[in-house]
Order: structure tokens, then C-alpha cells, then sequence
């Protein structure tokens, strides 16, 4: 039962809805006093339960048994699984000894008495004890938890998983007679021996009748296992005996081959030396076959030739391919000159900007591409990167591609391997520029929005004063990544998750601006990944919790208002603005993240 205590998370998911009589019967098992413990120690259930009413510690064991109280409570333990086992924990403890009755009993036991032990301790009971002892997980229990598991019986037949108790007592009282305790201990409050009596009432014939029926049934079973094994032990033997025979038929086929390929070989051999005479001059026979070799080098020569014609056709020649590749860069350069200095670049000089860049890698890529050459092609990155640079579309979605582009200049200069590296850098800046205005365009702040003292929009000040390192942050992941992206139509699962990734990365570069980050997604699967002082959490959209509800409920248990929040959700904004320092606009902390200056706006 401690282990159960101890467990994170839940056990697992009910195979069907459970209905409000499991409910009712685990709350009115509860004493009072269980539930006054339990809502002092959470002060949400606390305010949710009692809602309404008078939360005087003197009536809280009274309106614990309301009608409506228990309603409430019963609701909150269908749709809360974290607080039903809580409940179950309690639950345990207060039901003690129903508990060590269940778990002293074996687990066979237990299946083949599953309807008595139902229907002795009540399906609710007997239910809650299962999952509380683990066998809830186990295949042959889940699969006796069907519709019908909640008609409850008692007859006379539900007291038969209790015979073999009756009859080790029953012996020990025959052996013990004169231990007059043993006699007070089975003794009832009259004084009457109460379980003497009711074990001679049992020992009918009709009970002797039903333990010989029991036994016979035993005795059926262990006859049917002792003839399996029989089967299996017949089938070892025959398996072994013809694997013997397996390996002794390989061994012989072995033997056959070898001396088969001797015989052939010697053959060969025999053949070879009848080709010449004892003089060495050769037969009128070997002549023609001689011409016949000849003949066929020929043809062989020729079908060289013909592939080497097609490879030519094929790859081309040195020259046609120095022709193709001087045209190629040629134009490119063309491209790169629009990209940078035309204003707007049409649609079709992108697409044909693509098939360029495609056409110079497949000859790059031509097999032995060094004889057009003539030498190892240039490998200077400045070029290669202002190229890379320039051909980039300003899109949100490139913009981690320029940071990584910006670290590699960065490495390289320091390694002396960048040449023009001034150029490079002013390059990246207007990258960053383009990228940006684009943002801003799309995203121009509301100025209605900045007269309201909950938006903190000076995140940079912020940051720079060094206060930040004292708050923790709550980023509503796909709320900033769906405003900069202009919302979710157009926008693909695969892109979506690469847009998340290249956020969640430069997120971790700037996590020592802060205390600690939480960065919420919402997921299929609720997981929690620590790296650092950030945590990546994804919720659990199975059970109706969103990244929304994780972020409120975090932020509405703090007892600090030390945090900020990253969102533009005005409902999120509304439910924890007295406990957050300041919101910030998911466009103003997507430029924070990967270092772009907030543009001057045009008047």
C-alpha cells in the first residue's frame, strides 16, 4: 500500500467508464475526519469543494456528508485522475484490513473465486482493492472487468472462498481444545462459541458435496497439465531426432559435393592438356578455336566503345560540361545580384533561382568532376556564404538557419578562414533586417495595447538590468509560434514540428536571462524534459488538459508574482494577472529569442 503512495503518476486507464456507485461507495468509506485532513492539506480543493458554504473548522466533518458536498466531490473524482489517486490512498488506509484480506490471498485464488470475492466484498470494494494491489495492470484481471462486473449477488454459494479458512480453524480448535483463550477469542459477545456453531451449520452434507465437487475439479486439472507435459516432453524427443537426422543427411550432401567437384575438376584438367600435341604445335581444331576468341574480342572492343558512347551522352563531355557549369554560375550571379538589390523578387526568379542551384550540384557531383577543372575547386567559404545568404527568403522559418549561418562566420574568422568577413556580417545584419520588418509588418503593435500597465513590452531593458535573472518565465509555445507564423493554415505537422525545435533551441540559448523557463506545448502525451534552468513540458490532450490549463494552474499556485508570461491568449492573460510581474507579446520575445532589433516604424 506505500508503494502505491508512492507512485508518480496513474496507474493506468479503466476499461470502461466506472459508474457513480464506485464513487459514492469509496467517499462514504472515508470518514469524515479523512476528508477534513485532506482539505486542509490542498487549499484548491479546499475552495472548489466547499464552494458556497461555511468553511468554519468546526463544521468542515458536518459538510463533508452534504448531499451536494458529495456531488461535487464525486465530479471532481471522475474528470480529476491525479486527485482519485490521492483518494484511493486514503482509501487504503482507512480499509485496511479489506486490503490484507485481498492481498494474503493468491493471485489464482483470486480468479477463480473473482465473482465470490465480488460479491462478498462488494464490486466497488473489490475493484478499488485490485487497483490498489497492482493487478489491476495484469491481462487476466482486466479482461473479468466487463458491463456486467457491477451485478452484485450474495447467496448462499458466496461464502465458499471462506471453506478453507473455516477448515484450518476447524483443525486448530480439534488439536487446541484446552486453550481455554483460543475458545474466548472465537467466542461471541454472548459468550455463545459463535464460529464453532456456524462451522457445524456449514458442515452439511451439501457443503462436503461442493468440497468434493471442488477437489475432483483439482483433480481434473492437474491430470490434464500432467498429460500436456507428456505431449511436450514426446514432442522434445521427436524434434531431437530429427534434427540428428537434419544434420546427418547436410553432412552426407557435404561429402557428395566434394567429391563431385573433384571428379569435375579433373575433368577439366584432362580436357586442357589434350588441347596440345607432345611437340607443342598446336590442332586445326585449337586454330579455329583461336579465331573464335579473336573474333569475339572484337565484338567485345566494339560493345566498350558503344557504352563509352553512351556514358558520353550520358555525362557529357569535358568541355560541354565546363560550358554548362560556366553558364550555370553565370547566371546565378545574375540571381544573386536581383536578390540583393531589386526591391521585390518575383516568384518565377526564386523558382528559377532552385533549378540552378539543382543543375550546379548534379555537375558537381559528375564523376571525376576534377578533370573540368583541372585543378581542386575553389573552396573559399565567403563566397559560398554570401551566396547562402543572399538566396535566403526573409521568412520566420529561415531565421534560425541565419543565427547558425552567423555562428559558423563567427568560427571561421576566428580561425582566419573567412575572407571578407565584414562583408559576410553586414550581410547577415540585413538578413536579419529583412526578416524582421517582415515580422513587424505583420505584427504592428496595437497602440490601445500600450496604454495597459499588465503589458510588459520592454523586454530588452528588462533584460539588460539584469532583474530578469530574478523571475521565472511561462512561454505559451505554439501561441507565439502560430502568431509569427501568421496562424496554422498553409503551415504543415513536419513544418509546424521544425518551427518548435528551432524555437526550443533558441530558447536554451537564452536561458541565463532567467531564474527558470517553462516552456509549454500542447501534446498527445503529457512529458516533462529538464535541461538546465528550462523545463519543456507537452500536455496531455487525452485527458482534456491543454498547455493553457498547465500554465494557469502553475501560476495560480504560486505565493509570488516573481514570474512573466509569454502569450497573447487574452484569456490566459485575464486568469493570472495578479500573479504575473508582466505579459510580454509573443512578437516582441520571438525577436528577443533569436536577436533582432525592434524596427524604427515609418511615420
Amino acid at each position: 500500500m506505500e508503494d502505491f503512495l508512492a507512485k508518480d503518476g496513474f496507474p493506468g486507464e479503466l476499461p470502461f467508464r466506472l459508474p457513480n456507485s464506485f464513487f459514492d461507495r469509496i467517499i462514504r468509506d472515508i470518514p469524515a475526519s479523512g476528508w477534513v485532513s485532506l482539505i486542509h492539506e490542498e487549499p484548491i480543493l479546499k475552495e472548489s469543494l466547499l464552494k458556497g458554504f461555511s468553511s468554519s473548522i468546526t463544521k468542515l466533518a458536518h459538510l463533508v456528508r452534504q448531499p451536494q458536498v458529495e456531488v461535487r466531490l464525486r465530479r471532481m473524482l471522475q474528470n480529476d485522475p491525479d486527485l482519485l489517486k490521492i483518494v484511493l490512498g486514503i482509501w487504503a488506509l482507512e480499509q485496511s484490513d479489506v486490503i490484507d484480506f485481498i492481498e494474503m490471498l493468491d493471485g489464482s485464488f483470486l480468479l477463480d473465486n473473482f465473482e465470490a470475492l465480488r460479491d462478498l466484498l462488494g464490486p466497488a470494494r473489490f475493484l478499488a482493492c485490485l487497483y490498489v494491489l497492482g493487478y489491476w495492470n495484469e491481462t487476466e484481471f482486466s479482461s473479468l472487468l466487463e458491463e456486467g462486473f457491477w451485478d452484485r449477488s450474495v447467496e448462499r454459494d458466496t461464502l465458499e472462498v471462506l471453506n478453507p479458512a473455516w477448515t484450518v480453524l476447524e483443525k486448530l480448535i480439534e488439536e487446541f481444545q484446552d486453550l481455554p483463550w483460543l475458545h474466548e477469542a472465537l467466542a461471541g459477545p454472548e459468550g455463545d462459541d459463535t464460529i464453532q456453531a456456524k462451522m457445524s451449520q456449514e458442515a452439511s452434507p451439501q457443503m462436503l458435496h461442493r468440497e468434493q465437487e471442488r477437489r475432483k475439479k483439482v483433480e481434473i486439472k492437474l491430470k490434464k497439465l500432467q498429460a500436456e507435459k507428456e505431449r511436450i516432453k514426446g514432442d522434445l524427443t521427436r524434434y531431437r531426432e530429427e534434427n540428428e537426422d537434419l544434420r546427418s543427411r547436410v553432412a552426407t550432401w557435404e561429402k557428395e559435393f566434394e567429391s563431385r567437384l573433384e571428379k569435375e575438376l579433373a575433368h577439366q584438367r584432362r580436357q586442357w592438356f589434350q588441347r596440345y600435341h607432345a611437340s607443342g604445335v598446336m590442332k586445326d581444331a585449337t586454330l579455329e578455336e583461336a579465331y573464335k576468341r579473336f573474333d569475339g574480342l572484337l565484338k567485345r572492343v566494339d560493345q566498350a566503345f558503344e557504352l563509352q558512347r553512351q556514358a558520353d551522352e550520358q555525362y557529357g563531355l569535358i568541355s560541354a560540361v565546363s560550358q554548362q557549369l560556366l553558364h550555370v554560375e553565370l547566371y546565378l550571379k545574375e540571381v544573386e545580384r536581383i536578390y540583393r538589390d531589386s526591391l521585390v523578387v518575383h516568384s518565377e526568379v526564386a523558382q528559377v533561382k532552385d533549378a540552378l542551384l539543382h543543375e550546379r550540384k548534379r555537375l558537381l557531383n559528375l564523376p571525376e568532376i576534377q578533370k573540368v577543372f583541372g585543378q581542386e575547386p575553389d573552396l573559399r567559404p565567403g563566397a559560398g556564404l554570401k551566396q547562402k545568404l543572399r538566396f535566403l527568403e526573409p521568412v520566420p522559418e529561415n531565421l534560425s538557419r541565419i543565427v547558425n549561418l552567423e555562428e559558423l562566420a563567427n568560427s571561421l574568422e576566428s580561425l582566419n578562414l573567412l575572407e571578407e568577413a565584414e562583408t559576410v556580417k553586414r550581410e547577415i545584419q540585413q538578413k536579419k533586417s529583412q526578416v524582421c520588418e517582415v515580422l513587424y509588418h505583420r505584427f504592428q503593435p496595437d497602440k490601445k495595447k500600450d496604454a495597459e500597465p499588465i503589458s510588459y513590452q520592454n523586454l530588452d531593458d528588462f533584460v539588460e538590468s539584469g532583474e530578469s535573472k530574478k523571475y521565472d518565465i511561462y512561454v505559451d509555445g505554439y501561441n507565439v509560434l502560430l502568431k509569427v507564423q501568421g496562424g496554422k493554415n498553409g503551415i504543415s505537422d513536419a513544418s509546424l514540428r521544425a518551427l518548435r525545435e528551432e524555437f526550443t533551441a533558441g530558447v536554451l540559448r537564452k536561458r541565463h536571462f532567467f531564474h527558470k523557463i517553462f516552456l509549454v506545448f500542447d501534446g498527445v502525451k503529457e512529458s516533462r524534459e529538464a535541461q538546465g534552468n528550462v523545463e519543456i513540458i507537452f500536455s496531455d490532450r487525452t485527458r482534456g488538459i491543454s498547455a493553457d490549463t498547465i500554465i494557469i494552474r502553475a501560476l495560480g499556485s504560486r505565493k509570488d508574482s516573481k514570474s512573466v508570461l509569454v502569450t497573447a491568449d487574452q484569456e490566459i492573460i485575464h486568469q493570472t494577472e495578479r500573479r504575473v510581474h508582466a505579459s510580454v507579446d509573443p512578437f516582441h520575445f520571438y525577436m528577443f529569442v533569436f536577436d533582432l532589433s525592434f524596427p524604427v516604424p515609418l511615420p
